[in-house]
């Protein structure tokens, strides 16, 4: 799925249209060759999942949910296998977003929903994975209705229990190399504001410190 390429930047107007407005993904992908190397741990890892969990670690803006995300339609598109999303947001008016995937093709997909209606959710479609995504567990957000999990993406650190299997991986900042050719391929800085011209003369370098670092 993930596999380096001579172009770097992968288009995915589909995945950006499909979580528009329940957690996003961006309408480009920057594949890092960090990552090619992470998802092949992912997928050494993703043979046990059945008994080890997976938590995917990281600085905030390092793609982490992007990452889940992938995984989430690899295991429902390639795979065939049911899939449970739960995604926190934190936009104003959508307290989260949870989308089941049946593994044949469809989908459905609920927002802000109670912790009680999330657990009767889970009983429902008991035997899928089980992906999870922005949750802090320090800050006390990591509910019964998110245990268990098969894959949770978080910023925050996670401390795993004595009787806790899971694999804790880290998925590495982004390189300033990286993030000037970023910026260089896309444009992505009018598309944050950054300015107002798409390929103005601008120095790229400045755009990204100011973004990123």
């Amino acid at each position: 799925m993930i596999q380096q390429r001579d172009n770097p930047i992968v288009e995915t107007p589909t995945l950006h249209e499909f979580w528009k407005d329940f957690g996003e993904f961006p309408p480009y992908y920057f594949v890092r060759k960090e990552e090619v190397v992470f998802w092949k741990v992912i997928k050494k890892l993703k043979l046990t999942i059945e008994q080890r969990r997976i938590v995917i670690v990281g600085s905030p803006g390092v793609e982490k949910s992007c990452f889940l995300m992938l995984i989430a339609f690899y295991l429902a598109c390639i795979k065939k296998r049911r899939v449970l999303v739960i995604r926190r947001s934190k936009k104003r008016f959508l307290k989260n977003a949870v989308e089941y995937f049946n593994g044949q093709g469809c989908y459905a997909r609920l927002t802000n929903l109670a912790p009680n209606e999330i657990n009767a959710i889970r009983r429902q479609v008991e035997g899928a994975f089980v992906l999870v995504d922005g949750y802090d567990q320090k800050d006390g957000e990591m509910d019964n209705e998110l245990e268990p999990f098969h894959f949770l993406a978080t910023s925050g650190q996670y401390d795993a229990k004595h009787n806790d299997s899971a694999r804790v991986v880290v998925l590495p900042a982004w390189r300033d190399t990286d993030l000037l050719q970023y910026a260089k391929l896309t444009n992505r800085a009018t598309e944050t504001d950054l300015r107002t011209i798409e390929r103005y003369d601008t120095p790229i370098a400045k755009l990204v410190k100011e973004q990123y670092l």
